[in-house]
């Protein structure tokens, strides 16, 4: 089963090493439309253990899979506010609205950088064709736990869906939902 950690009461030690999954990532960063799905309780909640990692100098590492689903994510907001406006998304890629989120996203993906270190997926070392048959879960989510699992990372999220894992995946997170184990 899966380990779950109260992100209220866990205290980061300077040998963890995390990865904040996507959904995480727009608590954290959303100033792009930040009326859209906002939680300012989880978003504090998520934001002060992020320095409560920094300050235990442990280590948050980003994959490219979690930036390009964040920048996806923020530009299909984007897209949906103004969708009336193009009759397919091709045409929102070709438009200056486009462009402009495009120059706001990226001084955000900056300020990620900064804060998080670059790992490399190990793609080839990874057992994909095992996760692809024992798939119950959103892929990407899936492939957080392989990942995790194989770097023995810890994974910051506030998705359910690893509830339903039987994995040694360890989680921290403010969702609710969840049975903590601390």
């Amino acid at each position: 089963m899966v380990s779950v950690f109260n992100v209220k009461t866990y205290e980061p030690k300077p040998s963890d090493k995390f990865l904040f999954d996507t959904n995480i990532l727009i608590f954290l960063y959303n100033s792009l439309n930040p009326h859209l799905y906002r939680d300012e309780t989880k978003t504090k909640l998520y934001s002060d253990f992020m320095s409560k990692i920094i300050n235990a100098k442990a280590t948050i590492y980003l994959t490219s899979l979690n930036l390009s689903e964040f920048v996806n994510v923020l530009l299909t907001r984007v897209y949906n506010i103004r969708k009336d406006t193009y009759s397919r998304k091709k045409d929102f890629r070709a438009s200056e609205a486009y462009k402009e989120a495009i120059s706001q996203i990226k001084p955000i993906v900056n300020n990620i950088l900064k804060n998080f270190e670059k790992i490399n997926d190990s793609f080839e070392e990874l057992l994909i064709d095992e996760m692809v048959n024992n798939l119950k879960i959103d892929f990407n989510d899936e492939y957080y736990n392989y990942f995790c699992n194989f770097n023995n990372i810890k994974l910051l999220t506030d998705d359910l869906d690893y509830k339903f894992l039987n994995s040694p995946l360890e989680i921290v997170t403010a969702n609710e939902n969840y049975t903590f184990n601390n």
